[in-house]
């Protein structure tokens, strides 16, 4: 049996069609009339600002491992947050189809953790090779805003 702990994924809401509706329906989430239906419970269901968001504190290794295989499959952005138990370090997996890979940072009270030494010697080279690696290592992403567009919000209101 898998350790189960928080986890939560995110993604515009205007992306769920049948293939993701029913692999969030796998995930415990209930649809009426092809949209999701919002639950402050477990597991915590919601849409704000066209943002869907699926939080789940018995996530299977705090991940949603099917899903987020199918949404890279599908070139739809995500963010997707683990927290912590044991010896698993919270972490925070970011897919952005246009990037050349995923970015997955480590989280410490949910910032991104930096590995100070890492950066100090980076430093010592000089200005430069510190912005060349934090650019390698923690390159910026588009917001998962970027990818929902007016129709999506005024869909809520």
């Amino acid at each position: 049996m898998s350790d189960r702990y928080w986890g939560k994924i995110e993604f515009s809401a205007s992306m769920i069609d049948e293939e993701v509706q029913r692999m969030l329906e796998e995930e415990g989430v209930e649809f009426k009339d092809g949209e999701p239906v919002e639950n402050r419970s477990e597991p915590d269901v919601y849409v704000d600002e066209g943002i869907f968001t699926l939080a789940n504190p018995e996530a299977r290794y705090g991940q949603f491992e099917e899903l987020e295989d199918l949404l890279v499959l599908k070139k739809i952005p995500f963010d997707r947050e683990s927290g912590a138990l044991y010896e698993f370090i919270p972490e925070m997996r970011v897919f952005r189809p246009n990037m050349d890979r995923d970015i997955t940072f480590l989280l410490c009270d949910g910032s991104i953790a930096l590995d100070l030494e890492v950066v100090r010697a980076q430093l010592r080279l000089g200005v430069f090779a510190l912005q060349a690696y934090l650019n390698e290592k923690f390159p910026e992403y588009p917001s998962l805003a970027d990818f929902v567009t007016e129709e999506d919000t005024a869909k809520k209101a």
